[in-house]
């Protein structure tokens, strides 16, 4: 492993000084240094502004320095092959320019471009651009161009409430088509989640209800028909365009049937893997990651969309699937142990090489002009409140300690127990399966085990209030802070400020405040 980190180190090194060597390429684009304070202390970091490859309106973006060569070496490519903005609106099913450029910034026709070229090879794309660039609405037009295809647009996420904004998006963006009446061909979801039916009913921008999931058996109904209900079918009153559910669909007691369902589809699906590092962030997740693996073989084309796409190393099977890694990749645990082991560096390696290949693209705000205020809370009030919470707390740390709260705790146990008809293994027995080599420990462990099935072990550790400590001061600095913090808020929003545009117009508006709960 010590070997095959150094072979990737050297690796790395080199792409670094070949990225210096071909920067002459963009060498129009203006190169500046930001100063940016992090927990470690001082970093310098070069910002390479995106250039702008169509005449759609910038959004004032910028690319991260080890991905700057490959993707103007993409983007320049292609804008001299065909224009971007006639590209996109062939694709998607536009009239005319002027209905492409109203709904898309450069950096949103740039991905869209991006993506339906690695789908029309065959392969995936991933959307890595980070927050307020606008992933949902590019996500909205590869669903978009599914529809333009005569295949099912597919969305999968991680949340319910998540199908409202891309509901919205869709609609921001035109809907599927324009229709044979002049009206826009509008989202019609079959919902596999059925759960929580509040969670998942979809709303407009009025809060308009516009779509409810069916009832768990008539879902299950539609899915072992194996195909997507479609307009005059007999068997229903209700037919869909597209279909939109969450990773737990994949994973919950229903889901051999819904599995059975969405592979049978999958040959006429694009599908859009949404927060896709969420895939792999549930106790289900290495089920989820098997059911998701063959819709992504079988399907015409995936997008997955995360600012954070590598976040979690164990969902890079998913990755792997349709992209160049499947050939540059000896194994999926060779990837994940160099993912564990080499952290942020191999993440951006391999990122360097997926933007090279045009199967990646991010890019990111410049927060570089923002002004960066601290405002330190302290009054009389809230001391007095921390010394008082403070306090209770210790108290409830000390009882924890007593022998009237650990003869307690064991007395209520014991008497759930009985309640269920559980027995109780001996406390003396379980703690000799501690005792001893390793070897002797195995051998009492495995008959500890098979004399105590189904038994409870009575363990309780004195104190057990104490691991909570950090978690309660944190919360109760938060608690402390939040009346003050929604003050300030309210004061930004209702402060309009004068700012200069990437466009160069000078604009009023109230101030957008960013809240950091905490650094992740």
């Amino acid at each position: 492993m010590v070997d095959k980190l150094k072979e990737l180190t050297e690796v790395i090194e080199n792409d670094a000084k070949r990225f210096e060597k071909n920067l002459s390429i963009v060498s129009d684009i203006e190169v500046r240094e930001e100063t940016i304070y992090d927990e470690a202390g001082l970093d310098v970091v070069k910002i390479i502004p995106t250039p702008n490859f169509s005449d759609a309106k910038p959004m004032g973006t910028v690319l991260p320095i080890n991905m700057v060569s490959e993707t103007v070496n993409n983007l320049s490519r292609l804008s001299n092959q065909f224009d971007l903005v006639d590209y996109v609106r062939e694709k998607l099913g536009y009239g005319s320019r002027a209905s492409v450029i109203p709904k898309f910034g450069s950096e949103q026709v740039d991905g869209i471009v991006l993506a339906i070229q690695q789908m029309e090879k065959g392969n995936a794309f991933i959307l890595g651009d980070s927050a307020g660039i606008g992933k949902g609405r590019q996500a909205a037009a590869i669903l978009r161009y599914a529809y333009q295809r005569k295949a099912i647009p597919v969305f999968i996420t991680h949340k319910p409430y998540l199908f409202s904004d891309i509901y919205r998006d869709i609609k921001n963006i035109g809907g599927f088509a324009d229709g044979r009446d002049g009206k826009m061909v509008e989202p019609m979801p079959f919902i596999l989640n059925t759960g929580n039916k509040d969670e998942s009913t979809i709303k407009d921008s009025d809060e308009r209800i516009i779509a409810v999931p069916l009832s768990n058996a008539l879902t299950l109904k539609v899915c072992e028909g194996l195909e997507l209900p479609k307009k005059g079918n007999r068997q229903f009153d209700f037919y869909y365009n597209c279909v939109f559910m969450t990773y737990s669909q994949l994973s919950n007691v229903r889901s051999d049937t819904k599995q059975r369902f969405l592979e049978a589809i999958a040959p006429n699906c694009i599908f859009v893997f949404d927060e896709s590092h969420n895939a792999a962030s549930t106790n289900s997740s290495a089920k989820v990651l098997l059911r998701s693996i063959p819709l992504i073989e079988k399907s015409k084309g995936v997008m997955f969309s995360s600012a954070t796409y590598a976040k979690n190393p164990h969902v890079f099977p998913l990755y792997v699937v349709k992209t160049s890694l499947r050939t540059a990749v000896p194994s999926l645990e060779n990837i994940a142990d160099a993912l564990k082991v080499g952290g942020e560096n191999v993440a951006e390696y391999i990122a360097s090489g997926l933007v090279k290949e045009g199967q990646m693209i991010r890019r990111e705000r410049n927060f570089g002009d923002c002004e960066k205020v601290t405002l330190y809370v302290d009054t009389p009030e809230q001391r007095a409140l921390y010394d008082e919470a403070i306090g209770y707390f210790k108290e409830l740390r000390d009882f924890s300690k007593s022998r009237l709260a650990i003869d307690g705790i064991r007395a209520s146990i014991m008497r759930k127990c009985e309640e269920l008809e559980k027995d109780i293994v001996p406390k003396e027995e379980y703690e000799d399966c501690f005792k001893g080599t390793t070897e002797q420990r195995n051998i009492i462990r495995n008959g500890f085990i098979t004399r105590n099935r189904n038994k409870y072990v009575l363990s309780y550790t004195a104190d057990s209030i104490s691991r909570y400590k950090m978690f309660f001061r944190e919360n109760l600095f938060y608690a402390l802070k939040a009346k003050y913090t929604a003050d300030k808020i309210i004061e930004c929003l209702n402060t309009p400020v004068s700012y200069t545009n990437v466009d160069g117009r000078t604009y009023m508006a109230p101030q957008k405040p960013i809240i950091a709960r905490r650094n992740t």
